[in-house]
């Protein structure tokens, strides 16, 4: 599991209690860019190996939703509580 952030998101992923469950990505560090952008995509395969046709991304904004068509994955909103 990765939380994919373009910006500090550990406060809000140890309000759910979700922060021991994976891996924090900066994207806007390691790429200079805010989402949604393809070198994030570029990022994901790159550097983390993912591969689109078997990951789902979860996103609470339309940023994440547009991050994950430009990475050509699936998406599912998610509201946090």
């Amino acid at each position: 599991v990765y939380f994919l952030s373009d910006h500090g998101a550990m406060a809000k992923l140890k309000r759910l209690g979700l922060a021991h469950m994976g891996k924090p990505i900066n994207c806007l560090s390691e790429t200079g860019e805010l989402k949604p952008h393809e070198k994030i995509s570029g990022l994901l395969r790159d550097k983390y190996g993912i591969d689109p046709r078997t990951h789902l991304h979860l996103g609470d904004r339309w940023t994440d939703q547009e991050q994950a068509r430009l990475f050509g994955c699936e998406f599912r909103y998610f509201r946090p509580e």
